[in-house]
């Protein structure tokens, strides 16, 4: 080692040296313990928010906070205000230093230019297009771009506002940042006129034999199609995005650009390939009867089954995504041809895809390339002209190999995404080609083998869908049937229902189902009626069929007597039904009936009359003939609603309301069908008979002072009106505008007499008794009620006016008085009592008011709750099943009611409780909730995911999900109750009131929200309960410790 080396060496272990004994020294040293320093949030000035000041002392991360808590206030900010805020911001913008900053302002300028119509955006639309020319930074041209399309598409039908805006953008597509150039491409795809840049081309691909094209539309298209071979992967994406929203807009794509897509589908990211595909889509379906050469065989194929097939390509491509989006764009190809189609369930290529060359074409091909015609040797040039080798798959395929099976592949695919939507895509196809519908049943049985339950269930919905196309076969059948024993509800509610739509042509199959079906009873209890109601739409559909072995369904002997069958048990009742319903269409099966059925028929039809046709079954049943076998609910009905319209006074004819209310709830019990409308009419009666017993109440009769000392029992009646009302507007689908407007106007006749009450309890417990102060908070605590009663009338004639309906007199009066009376007024001057001694004149003012507001809602009358023509046919004759009002119903299937299960678990630990309901005609399941009540009457509302809701038909759900709930340590066991609900949205402030002595203590509305759900008996707090509650047992016990 040199001189030099050593010495370096030896200064090397000395750093080494103090090094180690540093680190000892330090390891010795007692740690301090770490100080974190808070760095306080400057507090911004509320004043300058709301005169939009900024302070030039103001750093950039100042500035930001101040513009982010800015756009929070932006909504609250008045008209005539906006102006100074739009040149204040653009004033700041050419100030301000930093581009977050400035990014935030242009996004400011946005939001007032798209949100506040008044604004002239012309001047901001030039003003922004300047600053982008002399932009620097990346991110501030990404915004501005941004932000005119924003606003220059209020301006989309104004070609010289758009072709501004273009040009700005197409200046920027060189610019060598990835954002700027989406962006600039983004904006080409929307503000691009339909007649831009038309030119009559010559230029197209050699591949191409199309179909003549009047005009071509070659400048934009041409522009944008340059950049789906930018050197950025995001460039390329928006360029395809771009020209699909081209497509999208109804501007055809230029026919030369599929090369492009197609070379774009093998790019090395997802996106590309996949908005290459939707591209491939597009152009197929535009240019469907146009002609292409295969680049792989040389053949003409039409486009539409040229893109089929390259598309068919993707389904093994590496990434999921792109799987998903090929399976979804072969659904919705429409001019397919059907050799395509059949290729697409077998991996290997099929004969009629091959194209065989005849012995005449080979010589030919020989001839022409110099070669003897001959297939043998003739010796004369060494190895020249030696035969070649006879090829046993000289072949030319019209598909390549990798497209073969697509369906098949995607059917294999491990991802259970890519599985359910090749699936539906096969499902669609079949419903489009008879054919193709035979061939894929057999692959759409066999994925109801799959593992997944989401598969499964898109496997039975698309046979539910192809049912009317397809016959299944007997092996077929036994895998569905044996699908009935799965444990998910969903799936066999799914499975019955396709049995409902499936047509048996023979008897043995029918007979198996029959029989699965009765074993599913006996595993399932809780699917009772779900299986009911399936045997009765097999019996209806096949009863010339049942016939054969009727005497098997029903134990029957042809010589011995056997014993009658227990009419309680759930299996009898379900054969009973299907008989029944598969007498309707073969009358003759009545025949075979034993005796005991005749009478099972009569208590069957009264127990389940929706689910028990009306059969005519003659003289044999004189002696135990069901009574209401021919009662017509219908006709009953119609003459029930007549009857309503002819009362005249509520008060005069109670009677005849209260036998009306009868008649509504027989109604209910003996039709299905009518039971919502029934329900709703029976609530407004009810309505009726309320506003009837609130007139005659003592309350209204002598002086203030006397209706102090009564208890206001009409305060619950009026209560009662406002929860009916609003039960019949949110628990009922069908009503009309008309009868929703009716429901408001219900509500504020219900509101003006809770006004009326307060004035006059207020007023009769403090005349003559309290001091001019107690008096004076008295009366100040009747401002807020009646200031909200005049913004309800308000608003209740907003309501009319823009749904174009007429104001009725009762409106008009009481809108009249909140208007135009001086009391009324916006100042409220009746209660400004600061300087006034004699109390009497501001209680007879209230007097007047009062006695102003009875005398009109006292003249009012119910008006008829709809005219009974729009329920009925046109021949008058039954009620229009189509324009029914229906009821929101729920069954709660899990867990049940009163069970000696009891869910034990730690106190303050977490535990799940399995839910599953049945929903019938809700229309948005983002409205239901799952109301949890403890026994210490606290409660709990639970949001279920929309993803838990699954359709059952075109207004049912089945919602199957769990709740988690908790609680502290019991020493017992207790019940709580689960009942489904759904939330609505109250007109006015109602939940404070439902409780009367509240306002005769406090004397004002409590604005603030409640977060706990109020316990009153009137469901006025945004909740109405759909069904019974559950009440299930729990018992949290405290930890047990060793």
């Amino acid at each position: 080692m040199s001189g030099a080396g050593r010495k370096r060496a030896r200064k090397n272990d000395a750093t080494m040296a103090s090094s180690s004994v540093t680190l000892t020294i330090r390891q010795e040293t007692v740690r301090t313990p770490l100080r974190v320093r808070s760095r306080k949030r400057s507090k911004l000035d509320t004043d300058s928010i709301n005169t939009f000041d900024i302070p030039d002392s103001w750093n950039s991360l100042n500035v930001l906070q101040f513009l982010l808590e800015f756009s929070n206030k932006l909504p609250y900010i008045t008209n005539c205000d906006m102006e100074k805020v739009i040149n204040k911001l653009i004033e700041r913008y050419s100030k301000e230093p930093d581009a977050v900053v400035r990014a935030k302002i242009i996004s400011l300028l946005t939001n007032v230019a798209t949100n506040y119509s008044f604004i002239n955006t012309m001047p901001l639309i030039n003003g922004l297009t300047t600053l982008l020319k002399n932009e620097v930074a990346n991110m501030v041209k990404s915004q501005l771009l941004k932000s005119l399309l924003s606003i220059t598409q209020r301006h989309i039908n104004d070609n010289d506002i758009c072709a501004h805006v273009l040009e700005a953008a197409i200046d920027l597509l060189d610019d060598h940042h990835h954002l700027v150039r989406c962006q600039s491409l983004k904006l080409i795809g929307w503000l691009s006129p339909a007649s831009t840049l038309k030119l009559n081309s010559s230029e197209s691909s050699s591949n191409f034999r199309s179909v003549p094209v009047v005009t071509n539309v070659v400048g934009i298209h041409q522009l944008v199609s340059r950049y789906i071979e930018d050197r950025d992967s995001r460039v390329r994406t928006s360029a395809l995005q771009s020209m699909l929203t081209l497509h999208s807009r109804g501007i055809k794509l230029e026919l030369p650009s599929y090369d492009r897509a197609v070379q774009s589908i093998k790019d090395d990211y997802e996106d590309v390939r996949i908005n290459a595909m939707k591209m491939i889509w597009a152009i197929s379906m535009e240019y469907s009867d146009s002609f292409y050469k295969s680049l792989l065989s040389g053949e003409e194929n039409k486009l539409a089954d040229e893109g089929f097939i390259k598309i068919c390509g993707m389904m093994t491509d590496l990434s999921m995504k792109v799987r998903v989006e090929a399976a979804k764009l072969l659904g919705i190809f429409h001019p397919v041809s059907f050799k395509y189609l059949e290729q697409t369930l077998d991996k290997k290529i099929m004969s009629h895809l091959q194209k065989r060359k005849s012995d005449h074409e080979k010589k030919i091909e020989r001839v022409k390339a110099g070669e003897s015609a001959v297939s043998w040797s003739s010796g004369r040039v060494w190895k020249k002209d030696a035969p070649k080798p006879e090829l046993t798959v000289d072949d030319v395929n019209l598909m390549e190999s990798g497209a073969c099976g697509a369906f098949v592949h995607g059917l294999e695919d491990e991802f259970m995404e890519v599985r359910i939507v090749t699936v539906e895509s096969m499902c669609l196809l079949g419903q489009r080609y008879e054919p193709f519908a035979h061939l894929l049943t057999d692959f759409i049985v066999d994925m109801l083998n799959d593992e997944i339950e989401s598969v499964r269930l898109a496997a039975i919905h698309c046979l539910k869908r192809l049912a009317h196309k397809i016959t299944l076969r007997d092996d077929q059948l036994n895998i569905v049937l044996d699908l009935l024993k799965d444990r998910s509800t969903e799936i066999r509610n799914a499975l019955r229902i396709l049995l409902r739509s499936l047509h048996f042509a023979t008897v043995p199959p029918l007979q198996f189902g029959v029989q699965a079906l009765i074993r599913n009873l006996h595993q399932y209890r809780e699917d009772q009626l779900s299986i009911w109601e399936c045997l009765k739409d097999l019996g209806k559909d096949h009863g010339y069929l049942i016939m054969s072995f009727i005497t098997d369904l029903l134990s029957l002997h042809p010589y011995f007597a056997t014993s009658e069958a227990d009419i309680s048990d759930p299996s009898h009742i379900g054969i009973a039904i299907f008989i029944f319903s598969a007498s309707t269409s073969y009358p003759l099966l009545v025949n075979y009936f034993p005796q005991f059925l005749f009478k099972h028929y009569s208590y069957l039809k009264d127990k389940y009359p929706d689910l028990v046709p009306v059969l005519k079954l003659g003289i044999r049943t004189k002696d135990f003939q069901n009574t209401n076998g021919d009662f017509d609910t219908h006709k009953f009905l119609k003459m029930t609603i007549t009857k309503m319209n002819s009362v005249s006074s509520v008060n005069k004819e109670k009677k005849v309301l209260k036998f009306l209310l009868r008649d509504l709830c027989r109604i209910q019990e003996l039709d299905k069908k009518l039971a919502g409308i029934a329900k709703c009419l029976s609530l407004y009666t009810e309505c009726q008979l309320l506003w009837a017993r609130i007139k005659e109440d003592d309350i209204w009769i002598g002086s203030d002072q006397l209706a102090s000392r009564i208890e206001p029992s009409c305060w619950s009646a009026t209560l009662q009106i406002l929860e009916y009302s609003y039960r019949m507007e949110h628990l009922f689908t069908g009503l009309n505008i008309e009868k929703s407007a009716l429901l408001r106007q219900l509500r504020a006749l219900a509101h003006a007499i809770l006004v009326l009450l307060l004035i006059r309890i207020k007023l009769g417990a403090n005349i003559g008794r309290e001091s001019i102060g107690a008096f004076t908070d008295q009366i100040r605590s009747l401002e807020r009620p009646i200031l909200y009663f005049k913004e309800r009338i308000i608003g209740l004639e907003s309501f009319l006016c823009s749904m174009g309906l007429p104001l009725n007199q009762l409106i008009q009066s009481l809108l009249g008085i909140c208007t135009k009376s001086k009391d009324f007024g916006g100042q409220m001057d009746i209660f400004r009592i600061d300087n006034i001694t004699e109390l009497s004149e501001v209680a007879r003012r209230l007097q007047d008011i009062s006695s102003k507001i009875m005398n009109i809602i006292f003249s009012y009358s119910f008006p008829h709750f709809g005219d009974n023509t729009s329920l009925l046919e046109e021949d008058g004759s039954k009620i229009n099943e189509d324009s029914l009002i229906q009821r929101v119903t729920a069954i709660v299937n899990e867990p049940k009611d009163k069970t000696d299960n009891v869910y034990r678990f730690t106190a303050r630990l977490p535990v799940a409780i399995n839910i599953d309901i049945n929903f019938e005609n809700v229309s948005d399941p983002s409205v239901i909730r799952i109301l949890v009540t403890f026994p210490d009457r606290r409660t709990q509302l639970f949001t279920p995911k929309l993803a838990d809701f699954h359709p059952c038909s075109s207004t049912g759900y089945h919602l199957s999900t769990k709740i988690v709930i908790s609680h502290s340590a019991w020493s017992d066991v207790g019940y709580i109750e689960i009942c489904p609900v759904i939330t609505y949205q109250a007109d006015h402030v109602e939940k404070q009131l439902t409780d009367w002595k509240s306002y005769l203590e406090n004397g004002a509305f409590d604005l603030e929200p409640d977060s706990s759900i109020s316990n009153s008996k009137y469901q006025l707090n945004g909740i109405l309960k759909l069904c019974s509650p559950v009440h299930i047992s729990i018992h949290p016990k405290k930890k047990f410790h060793s």
